[in-house]
């Protein structure tokens, strides 16, 4: 599916129901998806934010300027929009905030902006206050963005299928091959490894703040060899993992180590592991990350022989 078919399918969403948000809401997302398809990074465009440069030296895009220049550079598909109310600045950013408003906040009003939809032709700007044509705001965006496509003899495609959405026959295989793969590999090792596994992959591998857990259980068991590490309150700080059998987490009471008993008064999960379990998480770990390198799962094989 290409940019193209789905422009053209919400042009038909828009002849159907003008009052779609669904429509109003795509058509504000044009000029950033266009204005990356005219403005390709050039040493030219690139620097600050404030010097209206359309990417940062390292290469992120001021999205806020490049949408604005993408409608400059296309006024006249707007210019009976705005013209006799507004310049064609303001409408830039009156467009780009109520972009923004819609898509992070789901909003048409703010405290500093109230847009109000409208059935005519033309917009009115009273204030803070932006009367916009819904109807024909989206008609004129979709005939831009497909006069960028055409001028650009470029089209994006957004998908390897006729449709958005994965055909269920081609889903099945994929999970039908995916689990045939893996339980290959989890055909030689125990429950108990695949649980360490787990556990590895919500204290070590899926963790957003700078804390090094591996790092401070390295160091324990360097100096406490023969120790038990523990975790108190495990599934708060980490997520919950199933182990009815309490092999490494365990269900205590002991006000002294968890905030949890101390707030609750009641048990929580309790993380253990020796050194030679965490040694074996580990090595199976390790051996899975070797096995997924060696077996590496390709869509195109899927994919290939359909229609695009």
């Amino acid at each position: 599916m290409y940019l193209k078919d789905l422009i053209e399918s919400y042009c038909k969403k828009l002849n159907d129901n003008s009052n779609d948000y669904s429509c109003i809401l795509f058509a504000l997302q044009i000029p950033s998806i266009c204005s990356r398809i005219e403005f390709p990074k050039t040493d030219e465009n690139k620097g600050g934010l404030k010097e209206g440069k359309f990417y940062g030296s390292k290469g992120r895009v001021w999205d806020g300027n490049m949408y604005k220049a993408w409608l400059k550079k296309h006024s006249n598909s707007f210019v009976n929009i705005y013209s006799g109310s507004m310049g064609i600045e303001e409408f830039c950013k009156k467009l780009y905030d109520l972009r923004c408003q819609m898509t992070h906040e789901g909003v048409v009003m703010t405290e500093t902006n109230h847009f109000f939809f409208t059935e005519g032709n033309r917009a009115m700007c009273v204030n803070d206050i932006v009367f916009l044509p819904v109807k024909r705001l989206c008609d004129d965006m979709f005939e831009a963005a497909e006069n960028t496509l055409f001028n650009s003899h470029k089209d994006i495609n957004i998908t390897q299928f006729e449709d958005m959405v994965l055909p269920p026959e081609i889903y099945n295989s994929i999970m039908n091959d995916v689990e045939t793969t893996y339980n290959t590999f989890w055909k030689n090792y125990s429950d108990s490894d695949n649980m360490l596994n787990c556990i590895y992959d919500h204290i070590i591998v899926n963790r957003d703040d700078k804390k090094d857990i591996k790092q401070e259980m390295d160091k324990f068991f360097r100096e406490k060899p023969d120790d038990i590490f523990e975790i108190w309150d495990f599934s708060i700080n980490f997520g919950g993992i199933v182990d009815d059998k309490e092999t490494f987490i365990h269900k205590e009471f002991n006000k002294s180590k968890s905030k949890v008993c101390l707030i609750t008064n009641k048990p929580t999960d309790v993380l253990r592991l020796s050194k030679t379990e965490y040694e074996r998480m580990l090595q199976v770990t390790q051996d899975l990350s070797k096995y997924s390198e060696e077996n590496k799962f390709d869509i195109n094989k899927y994919i290939r022989c359909m229609d695009v």
